[in-house]
């Protein structure tokens, strides 16, 4: 597991308000927790299986210790999955700071999947082509229409008076 029950309680313990969890993140059973954490880190493998060998190992500084991305995502995303739990039938806000942090952490793994994140991590390799074959290798896009300032509601090609019309 990237993270632990007690790292989780940590995070977890500013993230909800006194009146959800009667005896704060300490009454939670280790097992609730660990349950979290392993959703959490079969999510975050998911995201990271396009560019690196999962599980992700832990470093040499010792057997439960992961890179520090990693184990914050791992925390964040069980901490937001115990919130929604403890929530239970209340609507979360999600401006609250467990979702800010989960939505976060999506963003990240997000750009990890798409190679604009990158991690010191082992990679996955890529197929080396053969002679004679083609080789087709994504790259991200450099610019679209957002760096433009141009919306695609507004832009109309084609269209008289429309920008990019005639």
């Amino acid at each position: 597991m990237y993270s632990t029950p007690d790292e989780v309680r940590l995070t977890l313990a500013p993230l909800l308000p006194g009146d959800v969890l009667r005896d704060g993140p300490e009454g939670l059973p280790d097992e609730q927790i660990i349950d979290a954490i392993r959703e959490a880190d079969g999510k975050i493998d998911g995201y990271l299986a396009a560019r690196y060998a999962v599980p992700v190992q832990p470093l040499s500084t010792g057997p439960d210790v992961y890179p520090a991305q990693v184990n914050a995502w791992s925390r964040d995303i069980a901490a937001y999955r115990l919130a929604l739990t403890a929530h239970k039938l209340r609507p979360m806000d999600q401006n609250s700071p467990a979702a800010l942090r989960y939505a976060a952490a999506m963003t990240d793994l997000t750009a990890v999947q798409k190679g604009v994140y990158v991690l010191s991590l082992p990679g996955v390799a890529a197929p080396e082509p053969s002679v004679g074959e083609v080789a087709v290798v994504p790259q991200p896009a450099v610019f679209d229409e957002r760096d433009w300032g141009v919306h695609p509601e507004l832009y109309r090609p084609g269209v008289m008076g429309g920008r990019g019309g005639w």
